[in-house]
């Protein structure tokens, strides 16, 4: 999945539960001017709940 997230989605997601590694590949992104972009990699459910606070942060702002 991929994702690009403005500067308030990515500071909710710093502040969030959200899984480390997610984290820091969001704060190691390139920035442009439409925001932050991440790629995760999905191989099983383990990562569904993350996906799913992503998906609400990016449709909330």
């Amino acid at each position: 999945m991929a994702f690009v997230f403005g500067q308030k989605a990515s500071d909710q997601i710093m502040a969030s539960n959200i899984t480390q590694v997610i984290k820091e590949d969001l704060a190691n992104a390139k920035k442009y001017v439409e925001g932050r972009g991440v790629s995760i990699e999905v191989h099983n459910s383990d990562l569904l709940s993350d996906i799913n606070q992503l998906i609400d942060t990016k449709l909330a702002n």
